[in-house]
Order: C-alpha cells, then structure tokens, then sequence
C-alpha cells in the first residue's frame, strides 16, 4: 500500500468511527481523506486516483463496497471495513504515520 492509500483508509476508518451505520458514502470517505490529507500535509488526489485508490484497498480485502440501493437517493459507492472496529484501524494507522515521520 503506498502512503494515499494509507490516508485515504485513516479517513475512512476516522468517519466510520463517527457513523450511524457500516457504510460511508463515496463522497464522505473522498471528504475524510481531503482532511487527512490536510492535516499531513500531503496533496490529495482527484477523483479517479481516489476512486482506483479504493478498489486497491477492496482488492486486498482491506474494505468491502456496495452500491447504493433503495432508501438513498441517487446511486453511490458505500465503503464498509469487515471485521475490524473502525477505532482500532485507525489507532494502528496513526500510529504507523507517526513511525514514518
């Protein structure tokens, strides 16, 4: 995994923590990732590296998607992390960034 990849998972795994259900929405987990970003000091990608981003994590088994059904307006990817509390990845995440400084 290189360091976006990193990011982005610590804002996912940051605003499922703050969530009323499994799953974020595309746009919430690009939003949480911007903020890493930010708060790292590193230069978000776009959309689409942000979007193939995702499909790497979900091919390493890291997050799970599904797209949006019935009771959401529109349609959009949910992102969900399987089996891992989202307060533990995102404390082992921290902790690693704050090793590679």
């Amino acid at each position: 995994m290189g360091l976006h990849e990193i990011l982005l998972l610590l804002g996912i795994g940051r605003k499922l923590g703050q969530a009323e259900s499994a799953y974020i929405t595309m746009g919430e987990a690009e939003e949480a990732y911007r903020i890493v970003c930010e708060e790292y000091d590193k230069k978000p990608h776009g959309h689409t590296k942000i979007w193939e981003c995702i499909q790497e994590l979900e091919d390493l088994g890291i997050i799970i998607t599904k797209i949006s059904g019935v009771g959401m307006r529109g349609k959009t990817t949910l992102i969900g992390i399987p089996e891992v509390p989202a307060s533990i990845l995102e404390k082992e995440i921290t902790r690693m960034l704050e090793m590679t400084e």
